[in-house]
């Protein structure tokens, strides 16, 4: 057997193996991380293969890299050419169907593609229905018709789309009727449409003149021309019409044939001696106009007894009762009332048997009359 001392140099060499395996074996657990397969076992060479074939599994290109930035594939160093676009800001979609074309390349995830439709709300979208995320609150509940639209227009009323038939009034219109109520003068307009700027519902009256209407007085706007002077009284108007004078109402108290001075009928033939016992026509005269008249006549007896005279009126006793028991004729007037047609009648008798003497039956008036005798 052979014994021997250790000397430095053996030392030293058994340190530098020891300090090779545990550097090998460090760069083994670097590739087994990198995702490669490794072992401290293997030779330097083996491990250098290794780590050529870290990057061999990597997929990225240069166009999946931003630019100027630097990367390993395939087992080298690359530069990357993606454009690095930043921030775009915000783009703004304002129509249907309108697009934004979004460059290739890196974004830093700030920018924003925004829609802005111009009235799109919700009281336009009909009720129940979302348009872009907006629940519409339009409702469905128009009651408009044709004839509450102006004809030449069209609306849709409950998405349906309706023409218009309502006339377009502008303008004067006549009125359909009017009636007054107080002071109120109140016309019926035509249905239709009406601006409110020109347009008149009329109505025409021939009478609506100034000349009808008292001066001093405006009646709807038309100031009246008629003279306030007339001078005419109740008694210068027929009996029973009405007239106004100077604004006011005047009933007539003029006869057509008023008791007067003139003689318009007479019968004056003497009549007699008649002798009769009762009551017997002896003249009458006609009357063609409605009047008071002056009835006279004379009377006289005949040799005895009374003599009487009365007035009738169509056969009927009207006047008063007369009576002269003299044989000198006495005269009897009283005004009374006729109407045309009628018959004025003197009636006579004597109540002592004797005659009696008529003469001069008369009509006295102001105003003439058709004359028939009897």
């Amino acid at each position: 057997m052979l014994y021997g001392a250790i000397g430095p140099d053996t030392k030293y060499m058994g340190d530098l193996k020891s300090d090779t395996d545990a550097g090998k074996s460090a760069i083994a657990a670097a590739i087994t991380a990198m995702g490669q397969t490794a072992s401290g076992s293997e030779t330097y060479a083996q491990l250098a293969t290794h780590i050529q074939d870290i990057s061999d599994d990597a997929n990225a290109g240069v166009g999946d890299v931003l630019a100027t930035k630097t990367f390993y594939q395939g087992g080298s160093k690359k530069t990357g050419t993606m454009p690095n676009n930043g921030s775009v800001g915000t783009v703004n979609l304002t129509t249907e169907g309108q697009e934004y074309t979004i460059a290739a390349g890196y974004h830093n995830g700030l920018g924003k593609v925004k829609a802005v439709i111009t009235n799109l709300i919700a009281s336009v979208i009909k009720a129940g229905t979302t348009v872009g995320g907006i629940l519409g609150t339009f409702t469905a509940d128009a009651t408009a018709t044709a004839a509450k639209i102006l004809t030449g227009f069209s609306g849709y009323v409950n998405a349906v789309k309706i023409d218009g038939t309502m006339p377009d009034r502008s303008g004067d219109t006549a009125a359909l009727a009017s009636s007054v109520v107080g002071t109120t003068l109140k016309l019926t307009a035509s249905d239709g449409y009406r601006d409110g700027v020109d347009d008149n519902v009329t109505i025409t009256d021939a009478a609506f003149v100034a000349g009808n209407i008292k001066t001093g007085a405006t009646v709807h706007g038309l100031a009246g021309t008629y003279t306030n002077d007339a001078n005419a009284a109740a008694g210068d108007i027929l009996l029973d019409k009405t007239a106004y004078v100077n604004g006011s109402k005047l009933t007539g108290t003029l006869r057509k044939v008023n008791a007067g001075t003139y003689i318009f009928a007479a019968a004056d033939t003497e009549q007699g001696p008649t002798i009769n016992g009762s009551y017997a026509v002896v003249k009458s005269i006609r009357i063609h106009a409605d009047g008071i008249y002056r009835v006279s006549f004379d009377i006289k007896m005949y040799n005895t007894g009374t003599s009487y005279g009365k007035i009738y009126k169509n056969g009927v006793a009207y006047g008063t009762e007369r009576s002269n028991a003299t044989s000198t004729y006495v005269t009897f007037t009283e005004d009374l009332s006729f109407s045309a047609g009628d018959t004025v009648e003197l009636w006579r008798y004597n109540s002592g048997g004797g005659g009696t003497y008529v003469r001069n039956f008369r009509l006295y008036a102001v105003e003439g009359t058709e004359i028939v005798l009897n």
